[in-house]
């Protein structure tokens, strides 16, 4: 692993790769797996039993929740968000969580909150999209609340 800049807070269980890089001013929970090649931006947070795959890039600011999965090959924007509750409870009121999981070959735009939602392989969601359900393979997503635009073309799939 390649640490960039001064003041991560890596957990000792953290799994990350040799060639894996890690910006300043980022926290690794415990437990967390991050793949070859993938890039973890500045002021990042990954939180306990997250797991990234491989050529990966999750840019700055972003939140990565316990316990979710992200693909190989996939581009977080900046301030990604990734929460597995859709409503707030009281302290004493308990809740099923639903980590999120998402496919390979991702694109998500800066600023999108991915909410207890499972991500199928080669989508793109757009920039401040909140996305709240299930996302099959090969589409394009969009807006408050996240619909569908477009499927992703034959073309797209081959770049």
């Amino acid at each position: 692993m390649k640490l960039v800049g001064k003041y991560q807070d890596i957990h000792p269980t953290a799994k990350i790769a040799d060639s894996a890089r890690i910006c300043g001013w980022c926290f690794i929970g415990k437990d967390v797996v991050i793949g070859e090649n993938t890039v973890i931006g500045n002021f990042s947070e990954i939180n306990s039993g997250a797991k990234i795959g491989n050529n990966t890039l999750i840019n700055s600011h972003c939140h990565i929740n316990s316990d979710t999965v992200i693909g190989n090959d996939c581009i977080f924007g900046a301030s990604v968000l990734t929460a597995d509750e859709k409503y707030m409870t009281s302290h004493t009121e308990r809740i099923k969580k639903t980590p999120c999981v998402i496919g390979d070959n991702v694109k998500v735009g800066q600023h999108a909150s991915l909410v207890c939602c499972k991500i199928g392989n080669n989508v793109s969601i757009g920039t401040a999209t909140v996305v709240m359900n299930d996302i099959p393979n090969n589409e394009v997503w969009i807006g408050i609340p996240a619909k569908k635009l477009r499927d992703v073309s034959e073309a797209e799939l081959k770049l």
